[in-house]
């Protein structure tokens, strides 16, 4: 009978952490390994290969930025995201880099706590919106006439009413065919009075 859960097959994962050591063997296909420590104190032997990467953090609306050489990116402490492949051996499970995020240039760096960092996330995801709910351009006054209402499933606009769904009647407010609960008090204390 086989035994169950055994790891003999690769996957991908992300680890996050921090750089406790660096070295360079000489050994095919690596450019450099690292011992990672998790937040929870685990440890990981990185292979760095020649097929990884490395870029910067970015916000939203930002190009993709290249991280700087691979000598400044190895550093003691600093903190990294590594996405890569585990590879299952017959004495241990072998990690290898196929993609790190930086925070920062520098080990200390996080871009994140820039002045306008948060200022300018919240503007993009603004400017998505106007965009995609009412077709506006940086400077334009937003024409309320085509605001998307109707969607199809693939989020296409299917048309325009004049007719908003939520409406006020004379004597029923209709919410997407729901009674409100005013109406129903207005009818059970007029059917007290008869």
């Amino acid at each position: 009978m086989a035994t169950q859960n055994q790891l003999n097959f690769p996957f991908s994962d992300l680890i996050a952490g921090y750089i406790r050591k660096v070295s360079y063997p000489d050994a095919f296909d690596c450019k450099g390994e690292v011992e990672l420590e998790t937040s929870d104190g685990r440890m990981y032997t990185v292979k760095i290969t020649d097929a990884a990467y490395a870029e910067l953090v970015r916000n939203l609306g930002e190009p993709f930025q290249m991280a700087p050489d691979l000598s400044q990116i190895l550093v003691e402490d600093r903190f990294i995201h590594v996405y890569g492949l585990f590879y299952p051996e017959s004495d241990r499970l072998k990690f290898e880099a196929k993609h790190m995020l930086l925070f920062g240039r520098g080990k200390d760096d996080l871009r994140f706590e820039d002045q306008n960092w948060w200022i300018h996330q919240i503007q993009q995801l603004l400017n998505f919106y106007l965009e995609a709910q009412f077709k506006v351009v940086e400077g334009e006054a937003i024409d309320f006439k085509k605001f998307r209402t109707d969607l199809s499933a693939e989020g296409k606009k299917t048309g325009w009413s004049p007719k908003p769904r939520h409406y006020l009647t004379p004597d029923l407010w209709l919410c997407d065919g729901l009674h409100d609960h005013r109406r129903r008090e207005g009818l059970r204390s007029s059917q007290k009075r008869h």
